[in-house]
């Protein structure tokens, strides 16, 4: 596959809504091996990769098994900056192969990334917890596994014409027994969700300091 083509693909690719950078690694055969995008949490990744797919077969004639298709999302909007900034949700990445998913979640702390992946079965009730799992894994490397802490359950909970994710969590580092609760509405991506609903209820740890 030529320099050119590769670059149209990519090109074509960032005009899908909600892409914010593309990127297409050629295989052996010239076929695109992989697909890498760089999303905003305004679409969920399975409709952004089919979009994906869809562009590069109408344009191109290219067919593309969705699961060679990683979606990155990135939060959006201001973030606090300097010493005093906590740790905030980077990206959530989701990655198909067979019946079997992996999601790598990145947390930014300053101006370092800090990362954690679970893999699990591919479906539609694992992929939350899948979401949590990394999630939890990655504030453990920020921390240094200080806080201790274990997912305990997690559920899609309807309130009106709202759906939120709840998670809740245990902590067994000090002082133990705490039990965290985090919430985030599902708004059409339920791994998004549950990587926020983590982030909430990790917010919630109180600072040395603080009043009880």
């Amino acid at each position: 596959m030529a320099h050119e083509r590769v670059r149209e693909m990519e090109e074509a690719l960032r005009r899908v809504r909600g892409v914010v950078c593309a990127r297409v690694v050629p295989g052996p055969g010239g076929e695109p091996a992989e697909v890498h995008v760089m999303a905003t949490p305004e679409r969920s990744p399975r409709q952004v990769a089919r979009d994906a797919a869809s562009v590069l077969m109408t344009l191109f004639r290219i067919p593309v098994d969705l699961r060679r298709i990683s979606v990155a999302q990135t939060e959006t909007g201001p973030r606090r900056t300097g010493p005093g900034a906590g740790p905030h949700l980077f990206s959530v990445e989701v990655r198909t192969s067979g019946e079997v998913c992996q999601i790598r979640v990145r947390l930014r702390a300053g101006d370092a990334l800090y990362e954690g992946t679970a893999r699990g079965p591919d479906t539609v009730q694992w992929r939350p917890r899948l979401a949590a799992t990394a999630t939890l894994a990655a504030v453990e490397e920020l921390t240094g596994g200080a806080l201790g802490l274990e997912l305990d359950e997690i559920r899609s909970v309807s309130m009106g014409p709202v759906t939120a994710v709840v998670v809740s969590i245990f902590r067994w580092g000090s002082p133990p027994g705490d039990w965290l609760l985090g919430s985030s509405v599902a708004g059409g991506d339920e791994e998004l969700a549950a990587a926020r609903a983590v982030m909430d209820a990790v917010r919630r740890i109180p600072s040395p300091g603080d009043p009880v």
